[in-house]
């Protein structure tokens, strides 16, 4: 199998994007080509600087040009895109046209507390208010609507009883770090070596 180019797209800190490069780092069947943002300072950028990953600051006009995104992924010869934090809408039209899977994680399970609005702190806190005694994560692969694609795998995490959303947060992003370089690695296996 030849090796799957894979880039991250962030907006925050990158915790996630350094889970997965540091997954990845060696690996014979995916490689970390390039990191993209549209938060220029933000630090998912430095991250992948510090190993040598290009990066790409998305401004406002480029993030919203189909026909940019496809040139600039045409150009890394991405592979498969994994969202980490990405704050922003995927362009229907860049979906249609971009052979290969897009994958977001989301820090609930889906479709409870997704959508417009629903991201960090916003779900974790609206968990606890509301009492559940579980949550988890969702991979799943992006679409024209917010948290709505297809689900590639969930995991449960069990939420103690005085657990503060801060205390919630860690728990879940751990799972994240773990779980989400993994699903993209099974996602990679079943790639064609044509795309």
């Amino acid at each position: 199998m030849t090796q799957i180019n894979l880039a991250i797209w962030g907006s925050g800190s990158g915790s996630n994007a350094q889970a997965i490069i540091e997954y990845f780092s060696g690996s014979e069947m995916v490689k970390v080509a390039l990191v993209v943002s549209d938060v220029s300072d933000s630090f998912i950028l430095e991250r992948a600087r510090q190993v040598g990953i290009p990066v790409q600051y998305l401004e406002d006009s480029n993030r919203r040009n189909p026909e940019y995104l496809i040139n600039l992924m045409n150009s890394y010869q991405i592979q498969m895109i994994a969202l980490a934090g990405y704050m922003r809408m995927v362009s229907p039209r860049f979906l249609i046209k971009f052979m290969g899977p897009v994958l977001n994680i989301h820090p609930s399970l889906l479709p409870a507390y997704g959508g417009k609005g629903m991201y960090g702190n916003r779900v974790h806190q609206a968990v606890i208010e509301n009492k559940e005694t579980e949550t988890g994560i969702t991979i799943h692969l992006v679409n024209e609507r917010y948290d709505e694609g297809e689900i590639l795998f969930q995991h449960r995490v069990h939420i103690s009883p005085n657990w503060n959303g801060e205390e919630l947060a860690k728990a879940v992003l751990k799972q994240e770090h773990f779980w989400y370089p993994r699903i993209i690695e099974k996602i990679a296996k079943k790639l064609p070596d044509s795309l």
